[in-house]
C-alpha cells in the first residue's frame, strides 16, 4: 500500500458522505416508486444533467481514453466523439417527449406508445426489460467492477484477493445509499462525484504537464520521440489512417449515433429525464450533459494521455500495457494529499456508474416484470420492498460475474452490434403514428440473426469484416425490416392508444390524422424542421466547443478563440429555443408551465 494516512482520510469521508446522502434521502423513498426510481419527478436540469455526466465517466474512462490517445492519437476519441449528435438529438426532440409520458422505464413506453393489449407490444416491453436489467445491465456492471479491480492493483500494489475485499467494500457502499435513498440519494452523490471527477482529472493534468515541462512544450517532446507526433495531435483520423479509413469515420459520423439503441435517450437517461420537472428541464438537461460530457470532461484525460506518452516513451517501453500509465502516474507524480483526492475521484467515478446501474436496472424488473405481470395492484411499500430487495440480488449477481472473469471485452463488440439495428424504429415510434411494436420487433430480431452470422463467420474466417462494415450492415438491414413492418402489420388511425399518446405526450413530426381526433386543445408542437436545425445548431455546438479549447491548448489563439465564441453562441441560441419551446402542458396537468 503506497498511500499515507492523509490519503486514506480522504478516501474514507468520501465513502462515510455516501452513506450520510442515502440516510438523509431514506425519507423520500420509502413513499412510492415514484420516488424511489424518479425522485418525485422534482429534479431540476442542472442535477439531472449532471447525474448524467456522473454515471456516464467509469472509473475506467480516463484509461480508456490513455489508450486510445496512446494507439490512435487524439483522433482516437472518435469512437465516442460522434455520439454527440446523437445526444443533441435526445435533448432537442426527445427529452420533453419522454417527461411527457410519465413512464419509469423506457420498457414501459411500448405498451403506452403500441397498446396494452396488443400481444407483439407486451412481448416487446417483456423482453427489453429482461435484457436490459439481467444481461445488459449486469454485464456493464460487471465490466466496470472488472476494470476497478485492475485499478485498484494498479495503484496499491495488491494482490487479487486484497482487490477483491477493496472491491466489494466499495459496492456494498454504493448498494446501501442506493437502497436507504433512491434516485434522490444517487443525484445527490452524482453531483459529488461529478465535482471530484472534474477536480481529479485537473489536478491530474497540472502534475503531467508539470513533469514533461509544461503546456508550450508538450508538441516539442512529443516530436523528440515520435516521428508522428503530428498525426497524434490531429484532432482528425488522416486520409490513409489504417485504425480508422475514411469509410469507418462516414460510418461513425453519418450511421451509428441514429442506429443505436439508445437514439431516443434510452436507459438511465431516460430516468434522469423522466425525473425533471417538466419537459424543458429535461432537455436542459440533457443539452447540459452533452455541453459537460464532450466539450469540458475530455481535454484533462487528453493533455495526460500525451503526456504519458513523454513520460513512457513507447521505444523504450515497448510491452507496456498503455492504459495502466494513468494510474502509474497517479503513483508517481502526485504528493500526499492530492493522491487521495485523485484516487477517491476514481472511486467516486466507479460508484456513480454502479449506484445508477443498480437502481435503473431494479426499476425494470420491479415496474416491468414484477408489477406488470405478477402484483399489478401492489402499494407503493410493498414495491419499494421488492425494489429495495431486487437491487441487493442485482448487485449480488454483478459481483460474482466481475470476479469469475478475465475478460469480456470481446462481448462488447458483439452488444454494440446487437443494438444497430434499434435505433430507426425508436426513432420513428415517435415521430410517425404508423409505428407499430412489430417494426421494434423485426429491428431486434434481424439484428440479432447478423450479429450472430458475423461472430460465426469470424470464428470460422469464412467472411472476415473490418466492425465498422459489419455495423452499417447490421444497421441498414434492421432498419429495412423495421420500415418493411411498418406497412406489413398497418396500424389504423382510430386506434384509441394512439389518441391516448398523442394527447399525453404530443410528439412533432408526422401525426396529422391522429391529431384530428384529438378534440381538446393541445398546445403547438414545435416543428420538426425547427428541431432538426436546432439539432444541427447544438451538435455544430459541441464540436465547436471541443475544437476551440483544443485549439487553444495547443497554442492557436485565433481560431481556438474563434469557435469557442461561434460554440457559445450557439449554445445560447439552443438553449433559448429549448427553454422557449417545451414551457408547455404538462401531463394531467391543466396549466401553462
Amino acid at each position: 500500500m503506497h498511500l499515507l494516512p492523509i490519503d486514506i482520510i480522504i478516501i474514507a469521508a468520501y465513502l462515510f458522505l455516501t452513506i450520510i446522502i442515502g440516510f438523509l434521502g431514506s425519507r423520500h423513498a420509502s413513499k412510492g416508486i415514484d420516488e424511489f426510481f424518479l425522485a418525485g419527478r422534482r429534479v431540476n436540469w442542472f442535477f439531472a444533467g449532471t447525474s448524467m455526466v456522473a454515471t456516464t465517466f467509469a472509473a475506467d474512462t480516463p484509461l480508456w481514453v490513455t489508450g486510445a490517445v496512446a494507439k490512435n492519437g487524439i483522433a482516437g476519441n472518435w469512437l465516442w466523439w460522434n455520439l454527440a449528435i446523437g445526444h443533441i438529438m435526445a435533448a432537442v426532440i426527445f427529452a420533453p417527449l419522454w417527461r411527457r409520458s410519465r413512464v419509469i422505464t423506457d420498457a414501459e413506453l411500448i405498451e403506452l406508445r403500441y397498446g396494452p393489449k396488443h400481444r407483439p407490444a407486451t412481448v416487446l416491453r417483456s423482453v427489453k426489460a429482461f435484457y436490459f436489467s439481467l444481461v445488459f445491465n449486469i454485464i456493464t456492471m460487471g465490466w466496470v467492477i472488472l476494470a476497478m479491480k485492475k485499478i485498484i492493483m494498479a495503484i496499491c500494489g495488491a494482490d487479487e484477493t486484497m482487490a477483491a475485499i477493496v472491491l466489494i467494500t466499495l459496492v456494498l457502499f454504493a448498494m446501501l445509499y442506493s437502497i436507504m435513498g433512491g434516485l434522490v440519494s444517487v443525484i445527490a452523490t452524482d453531483l459529488v462525484q461529478f465535482l471530484l471527477g472534474l477536480l481529479g482529472s485537473l489536478i491530474m493534468a497540472f502534475y503531467a504537464l508539470k513533469a514533461v515541462g509544461g503546456l508550450n512544450n508538450l508538441a516539442p517532446a512529443l516530436k523528440t520521440h515520435y516521428a508522428n507526433s503530428a498525426e497524434i495531435l490531429s484532432f482528425f483520423p488522416t486520409s490513409d489512417s489504417s485504425w480508422m479509413p475514411l469509410s469507418a469515420l462516414f460510418i461513425y459520423l453519418g450511421i451509428q449515433w441514429w442506429c443505436q439503441k439508445g437514439s431516443d435517450g434510452g436507459g438511465y437517461f431516460v430516468q434522469r429525464m423522466g425525473a425533471s420537472r417538466d419537459g424543458a428541464a429535461a432537455s436542459k438537461a440533457t443539452f447540459w450533459f452533452s455541453i459537460a460530457h464532450y466539450a469540458i470532461r475530455p481535454w484533462p484525460w487528453i493533455l495526460v494521455a500525451l503526456c504519458a506518452l513523454i513520460i513512457f516513451p513507447i521505444a523504450d517501453f515497448p510491452d507496456l500495457d498503455r492504459e495502466a500509465t494513468y494510474p502509474m502516474l497517479i503513483m508517481t507524480l502526485l504528493p500526499a494529499g492530492f493522491k487521495g483526492l485523485v484516487i477517491c475521484s476514481l472511486l467516486a467515478a466507479f460508484m456513480s456508474t454502479i449506484d445508477t446501474h443498480l437502481n435503473w436496472g431494479t426499476s425494470y424488473l420491479v415496474r416491468d416484470i414484477y408489477q406488470r405481470f405478477f402484483r399489478p395492484k401492489a402499494s407503493d411499500k410493498e414495491l419499494v420492498r421488492v425494489s429495495r430487495l431486487a437491487l441487493l440480488i442485482m448487485t449480488i449477481l454483478a459481483v460474482i460475474l466481475a470476479l469469475s472473469m478475465e475478460s469480456i471485452q470481446s462481448g462488447w463488440e458483439i452488444f454494440f452490434q446487437l443494438g444497430a439495428g434499434w435505433g430507426a424504429a425508436m426513432i420513428m415510434r415517435w415521430l410517425f403514428w404508423r409505428t407499430n411494436a412489430e417494426s421494434e420487433l423485426a429491428a431486434m430480431i434481424v439484428a440479432t440473426i447478423t450479429t450472430i452470422f458475423f461472430y460465426i463467420a469470424d470464428k470460422l474466417a469464412f467472411l472476415i469484416l473490418p466492425f465498422h462494415y459489419k455495423l452499417f450492415i447490421t444497421a441498414m438491414l434492421s432498419t429495412i425490416a423495421s420500415v418493411a413492418a411498418i406497412y406489413i402489420w398497418k396500424v389504423k388511425a382510430d386506434a384509441p392508444h394512439l389518441v391516448n399518446f398523442y394527447r399525453l405526450v404530443n410528439p412533432p413530426g408526422f401525426w396529422q390524422p391522429i391529431a384530428a381526433k384529438v378534440t381538446e386543445k393541445q398546445p403547438k408542437a414545435p416543428s420538426l424542421g425547427l428541431l432538426l436545425l436546432l439539432t444541427i445548431a447544438g451538435a455544430a455546438a459541441i464540436y465547436a466547443l471541443l475544437f476551440g479549447v483544443g485549439k487553444l491548448l495547443f497554442g492557436e489563439y485565433i481560431l481556438g478563440s474563434i469557435l469557442l465564441v461561434v460554440g457559445l453562441i450557439l449554445v445560447a441560441i439552443t438553449w433559448h429555443e429549448l427553454n422557449k419551446n417545451y414551457r408547455q402542458v404538462e401531463p394531467n396537468s391543466g396549466e401553462i408551465k
